[in-house]
């Protein structure tokens, strides 16, 4: 295969001002290394990304050219036969195109072009992976909510099955990398977007609500008519996301297992952080309340509450939930059911230790799902 890279070829690359950009700059500061690469970015990708942005490139227009790099190299070794490479490029693309995406919240037609690319990188890549996975779509509130069912080779029939989500910004398919950890242990893996997110959100207008459980226990459902033991069902939510699991553990007995990476319990009244706070608006809608809605999932009780068995997982170096918040939720719903993972130089949702985070949590939650042996 001939080397490929469109962006020392395009004659606009020559025009970057050799510094970079205060959208940029921030964009960079909200997607290091170690969360990029956690989303599913090649390595030597963020490299580029990293120099390009740097030297006055724009963030999606990088982004942009990269995946459109991978997209070629898909293709022709799909041509060959070649479908492992192929899989791995088209996942490649996609994760590009998520991070291109990310930096276009100003430019809602782009965005939703450049999400609707992802999506359907993507799936090609998950076609051609050799997994044992299939798209479902799940109507709520007159819209389509993607969700991909990935089972694992030898599994307990029927497999208990870990439903994955994010929160204002990590959804649905960013989150494929961790699935091995998951199917190695024998259990299934549901990655689904709940309202306020992806093309449910950009494309079909879903907008969060606490009545987002519903969706939930139809996940639950839907897998159980695909030969899941609905009885036996997992949870883990990311950033935002760990608080809406809490709240869906509540809601939903069937749920024997959440996990909760880096949500908060109660959210504070000040605001030190604007820009996830307008993320976290976005999903609610025009007239979203952020701290009305928080308030609204009543988490310390869904704490309490809770049939599931609960796991935090905490950074000691998290900005954006205090060491307290984790702690007093493993307190809420008891030492005999709740486990604290603790990494004192962790960042939020462990972007830095995700290795390590995902062998840890996908051991509790085999722990925790799987018959006993």
């Amino acid at each position: 295969m001939t080397p490929t890279d469109s962006w020392r070829e395009a004659a606009s690359a020559s025009q970057s001002g050799g510094e970079p950009s205060p959208h940029g700059e921030a964009m960079l500061r909200a997607y290091g290394f170690d969360r990029a690469v956690d989303y599913g970015m090649a390595l030597d990708d963020m490299l580029r990304v990293d120099a390009r942005v740097r030297a006055g490139a724009e963030w999606a227009d990088v982004l942009e050219h990269l995946a459109s790099d991978h997209l070629r190299r898909a293709e022709i070794q799909s041509g060959l036969g070649q479908m492992a490479s192929a899989s791995s490029f088209y996942l490649h693309a996609a994760a590009c195109l998520r991070l291109a995406q990310a930096g276009c919240e100003e430019d809602p037609p782009r965005r939703l072009s450049l999400y609707e690319r992802q999506a359907l990188a993507f799936a090609h890549g998950v076609s051609c992976s050799g997994l044992s996975a299939h798209a479902m779509v799940l109507s709520f509130r007159d819209a389509a909510h993607q969700a991909w069912l990935v089972q694992p080779p030898v599994a307990h029939a029927p497999p208990p099955c870990v439903l994955v989500w994010g929160g204002a910004d990590g959804w649905c398919e960013a989150f494929w990398r961790s699935v091995p950890s998951f199917l190695e242990r024998g259990l299934a893996v549901c990655l689904v977007e709940l309202p306020g997110q992806g093309l449910a959100r950009l494309r079909g207008g879903s907008y969060l609500g606490t009545d987002f459980t519903q969706l939930v226990s139809l996940a639950i459902d839907t897998l159980g008519e695909a030969g899941i033991d609905a009885r036996r069902m997992g949870v883990i939510g990311h950033s935002m996301g760990g608080s809406l699991a809490m709240a869906a553990a509540s809601a939903d007995e069937r749920i024997r297992a959440c996990v909760n990476n880096g949500g908060v319990l109660e959210r504070e009244v000040t605001d030190p952080f604007p820009r996830a706070t307008r993320r976290v608006g976005a999903m609610l809608g025009p007239d979203g309340d952020v701290n009305a809605f928080y308030a609204s999932l009543g988490l310390p009780a869904a704490a309490r509450s809770m049939r599931a068995d609960l796991l935090c997982v905490q950074g000691g170096k998290d900005v954006l939930v205090p060491d307290a918040q984790a702690r007093r939720a493993v307190e809420l719903r008891g030492a005999t059911h709740a486990t604290l993972a603790y990494w004192p130089e962790g960042v939020h949702c462990i972007y830095n230790h995700a290795l390590e985070r995902n062998c840890l949590v996908a051991d509790w939650l085999a722990a925790t799902l799987l018959p006993a042996r």
